[in-house]
């Protein structure tokens, strides 16, 4: 039998089960947007197979063990307690605080431009994990939005963390 999908598309399709945006499955692909937009046009087309349930999709073995992760990871998400989870608001990871630049031009040194900024490579990308390389190229002149932490809204203040969820914490 040969399979539904070819192995780039399987690629594509394991990315976005994985949760990244069509603009991170291109660099992660070394393809462009619009292809990975046709690459799921053509997993929608290739899998129309008249079936009922999201469950009898055929899907190759290792996409289809994530089904059952990501089903599993909302309903304990719905109700964390409900599964042994009791966290307090100031045991969850207080989110880095950003700010937004717009970028036009390419940068040839990302962790030089991150110094720059007043913050670190490594920080710059942890809230940009689209980054590919250590550089931005942009030889067409597209308009980049990049995270960049805060510093001095760094330091861990438990009283200012807000869950996601409500539902996720007790009092």
């Amino acid at each position: 039998m040969t399979q539904l999908l070819t192995p780039r598309q399987q690629q594509v399709l394991r990315l976005r089960l994985d949760g990244k945006t069509n603009v991170e499955i291109a660099d992660e692909c070394g393809i462009s947007r619009k292809a990975v937009e046709h690459l799921f046009a053509r997993i929608r087309a290739r899998i129309k197979q008249q079936i009922d349930d999201t469950l009898d999709l055929y899907l190759v073995e290792e996409t289809a063990r994530y089904v059952y992760r990501i089903i599993a990871a909302k309903i304990m998400f719905s109700n964390p307690s409900a599964f042994g989870f009791r966290l307090r608001a100031s045991d969850l990871y207080m989110q880095v605080p950003y700010k937004e630049v717009t970028v036009t031009t390419g940068i040839s040194d990302l962790a030089a431009w991150a110094k720059k900024q007043g913050t670190t490579y490594a920080l710059l990308k942890n809230l940009n994990p689209w980054l590919r390389d250590n550089f931005l190229q942009n030889v067409s002149g597209r308009t980049y939005i990049l995270k960049v932490p805060i510093e001095e809204k760094m330091h861990y203040k438990a009283n200012a963390i807000v869950p996601h969820d409500k539902r996720w914490v007790v009092q």
